[in-house]
């Protein structure tokens, strides 16, 4: 998929609302490809491993995935563009046997069961695995890999540029130890 956005607005109020929303928003389980320029564009509920994203400009691309481990992330970034990998709030975690499962009960002075509001059972990880992340970040650009454990990072990033890792994928940059 190509994209590219008129980043012409016709006043301050559409300006504004172009720079701080994502218009463009695609349910896709199986796109490979996004080429993008001055866009800012969300895909969620990705469901394949693998993902090749081209984004320049003014951009900020946003990626939600279904699966918790991915094969292969290939980003070539310029400009001033924003990527972002994360997993998608729709994945649930299966419980496990081995974990016990019971609830919290609050109880008042009286011995009266109290609610506590905002209490629910969450089964949600932000956790994610990438194996192979090749990334090439130029400009004014940040990639955005830091809910996720890379097995094996390969990065060019020049300019003022950033990556945000999560602490142990710091120690595969290049695939070297520190």
């Amino acid at each position: 998929m190509f994209l590219t956005f008129d980043y012409v607005p016709a006043n301050p109020y559409e300006k504004y609302i172009l720079e701080n929303s994502a218009p463009v928003r695609i349910f896709s389980p199986e796109l490979l490809s996004v080429t993008g320029m001055n866009i800012n564009f969300e895909m969620r509920r990705l469901k394949q491993k693998n993902i090749t994203a081209n984004i320049m400009g003014k951009s900020h691309f946003e990626v939600e995935t279904l699966d918790p481990e991915m094969d292969s992330v290939v980003v070539n970034q310029s400009d001033s563009s924003a990527v972002k990998f994360e997993i998608s709030p729709d994945y649930r975690k299966k419980p496990s046997d081995h974990v016990q499962k019971g609830k919290i009960a609050f109880h008042n002075e009286d011995g009266v069961l109290v609610t506590v509001k905002g209490q629910q059972e969450s089964n949600f990880d932000e956790g994610m695995s990438i194996h192979f992340v090749q990334a090439t970040i130029k400009d004014h650009s940040i990639l955005d890999v830091g809910h996720a454990q890379v097995k094996n990072l390969r990065v060019k990033v020049s300019d003022s540029s950033a990556i945000v890792l999560s602490g142990d994928a710091l120690k595969k940059v290049n695939g070297s130890t520190w």
